[in-house]
């Protein structure tokens, strides 16, 4: 996601939790005490309490104030508590991973899910638990696109090697999707779709009919943007109305067929109308004329 995308995610957010009644204290933490299991170090970090959500975009992020929750992490040493326990032979291997001069040097430029992501693989976890860690990592990078790039590609590389199980269909079929959105994004179209093809092959869909149907609605959306070689993180069509409403107002790049449909819905017409701002001079804004002026300013500050 561009710079200027989240500066408008964050706006809306804000904006969301202050008018969301109760959302202001929805997002809360506790100061826990923690003891490091590789070295013994005690330390003090915020673990959170509660939190509210406003929708998310196609690759699963949260529309949140903290849409990525913390990893507690040992400050001398940099192991991350992924797990809450971990047995003895586990932390042996763990306090080698991290004693390398390749997991020293992660500390400075990788995020906590990523080199959680790959503890994981030095543990040899589960390869479906391994891709949802990873899944994550994407979320941690959207200030740096080639971090985030060189993420979404580890990603769907895990995701291609998972075989489905009767015991974990649904969440085969998931995050098959979610590396298909990824494999948009990142602009590889054909293998967007063979992806999504792989994903609903017949009999993949959830059990339950009204996953089943979200599913269908979910897939009809992505597969119309891989269609249309659309690699927006957050095109109109597969974010919440309220999101959609600033691209639908001020589209850059020029708004796609799928997103036109989109953008022609009553709830987002709805959304637009409720946008209020006051301009420089005080005079209050509302509907497209306070998305452009707070567009205008924004970009002005990038």
């Amino acid at each position: 996601m561009k710079a200027s995308a989240a500066g408008w995610t964050a706006t809306i957010v804000l904006a969301l939790a202050v008018a969301w009644p109760g959302a202001a204290d929805a997002t809360t933490y506790v100061t826990e005490t923690f003891t490091c299991p590789i070295g013994g170090e005690k330390f003090k970090a915020r673990s959170v309490v509660s939190n509210i959500t406003f929708g998310q975009r196609p690759d699963g992020k949260p529309y949140s104030p903290l849409p990525v929750y913390p990893i507690p992490e040992c400050p001398s040493n940099g192991f991350l508590l992924f797990e809450k326990d971990f047995g003895e032979d586990e932390l042996a291997v763990l306090a080698a991973a991290i004693a390398t001069d390749e997991y020293r040097a992660m500390r400075d430029r990788e995020t906590p899910r990523y080199r959680a992501w790959w503890l994981m693989t030095r543990l040899k976890r589960p390869a479906l638990e391994r891709a949802y860690m990873l899944f994550q990592a994407p979320w941690e990078s959207d200030d740096d696109w080639d971090r985030k790039v060189r993420y979404m590609a580890a990603f769907v590389n895990e995701v291609a090697a998972l075989e489905r199980t009767e015991d974990e269909a649904d969440a085969w079929f998931w995050i098959t999707l979610r590396a298909a959105n990824s494999l948009r994004e990142l602009g590889h179209f054909d293998k967007a779709a063979a992806m999504i093809e792989r994903a609903t092959a017949p009999g993949n869909l959830p059990g339950d009919p009204e996953a089943a149907e979200g599913a269908r609605t979910y897939v009809a959306a992505l597969a119309a943007l891989v269609a249309e070689r659309n690699p927006l993180s957050e095109p109109a069509s597969l974010v919440p109305a309220r999101f959609a409403a600033v691209r639908c107002t001020v589209p850059r790049p020029a708004l796609t067929p799928s997103e036109e449909r989109a953008c022609a819905r009553p709830e987002v017409a709805e959304a637009v109308a409720e946008f209020k701002t006051r301009d420089d001079e005080g005079r209050k804004l509302t509907g497209e004329a306070a998305i452009r002026f707070l567009d205008q300013r924004r970009r002005a500050q990038d």
